[in-house]
């Protein structure tokens, strides 16, 4: 099932939008380009990019971990003074 969006947009925006549809030899709607495009770049997001955001958000969750010498050791001296 097909579900119909809404783009506001400026006459320069339709203007270039048209100029690259009309740029290849395959007929296109505004709207079968703009699909092909969206689908493009989502396939381009999950192959290319998404990889790397989850290895950076790894890499800043492993640094964000406190170390457990601080974690263990504070748990247990404060266990132990403290109760």
């Amino acid at each position: 099932m097909k579900t119909p969006i809404t783009i506001k947009a400026d006459q320069s925006f339709l203007d270039e939008l048209d100029r690259a549809r009309t740029a290849t030899p395959v007929h296109q709607t505004r709207s079968e380009f703009v699909r092909n495009a969206v689908t493009s770049y989502l396939v381009y997001f999950n192959k290319e990019l998404l990889p790397l955001l989850k290895k950076q958000r790894r890499e800043i969750e492993a640094v964000d971990e406190p170390l457990e010498f601080f974690t263990e050791s504070g748990t247990q001296d404060y266990d132990r003074w403290f109760r």
